[in-house]
């Protein structure tokens, strides 16, 4: 390791000279220059990050929820599932909340379309 090498705090990755955010992980980078030589502190701001990690998390069990759920309460499991979907895209938009919000949202619809037509079937 060479003495201007500094290390994200975040991921932990090789910060490039002068760089304003970590190659690896995209976490912003603070520079605070101590003197006038090359003696650089380096320090990250991980709070969007940790945000949309929040984000991804909250989708990923949105969309566990909708298919586990499914099988043993369907509609309310699915409702729950759906909340959580939107929470996670509230926080930052990702493929996890997407893909929740839709599974959700069509396992509500099937639910209710099998309702509609086992109750036209038992009441005809």
């Amino acid at each position: 390791m060479s003495n201007n090498e500094r290390y994200c705090s975040f991921c932990g990755n090789v910060i490039l000279p002068n760089s304003k955010f970590c190659n690896a992980c995209g976490a912003a980078v603070e520079i605070f220059e101590q003197n006038q030589a090359t003696s650089y502190t380096y320090t990250t701001q991980t709070s969007q990050s940790s945000s949309m990690q929040e984000a991804q998390i909250l989708g990923a069990v949105s969309i566990y929820l909708g298919i586990i759920c499914c099988l043993i309460i369907p509609l309310l499991g699915n409702i729950v599932g759906v909340v959580l979907g939107h929470l996670s895209q509230k926080k930052g938009k990702n493929k996890f909340a997407t893909a929740s919000l839709a599974l959700n949202y069509s396992l509500i619809g099937f639910f209710v379309l099998l309702a509609l037509v086992l109750t036209l079937v038992f009441t005809l």
